[in-house]
């Protein structure tokens, strides 16, 4: 039996199987501007590279948990409560949306 410290990260394995699916993909009827069509039809565009991968998304969110801070901006801290209250659900969505948020640098 494997034994974790509570106070450290969670591993990468149950990061990855608690990261949310981004549900979108990058690409989406570009405009000619270098960005395409976002998530609602009509509504404003975004980056043709946006969203990462899955795959990207859950290595970048691994390696800032493991940080305990956002890799490319390490003002911002990150945390990643495993277990199944709300409030550890919302810090989870909260560090999702941070590594998002700075996946290619601050703020970027």
């Amino acid at each position: 039996m494997r034994i974790v410290r509570s106070d450290a990260p969670p591993p990468p394995s149950v990061v990855a199987s608690l990261a949310p699916l981004l549900g979108f993909v990058s690409g989406i009827k570009p405009t000619g501007t270098g960005n395409c069509q976002g998530a609602v039809p009509g509504g404003p565009e975004i980056p043709c590279d946006c969203p990462p991968t899955q795959a990207d998304f859950v290595k970048a969110l691994q390696a800032n948990v493991a940080n305990g801070r956002a890799v490319n901006n390490t003002a911002v801290p990150i945390a990643f409560p495993i277990d199944n209250s709300v409030a550890s659900e919302a810090i989870r969505v909260e560090s999702a949306l941070s590594t998002l948020q700075n996946l290619r640098g601050p703020g970027v």
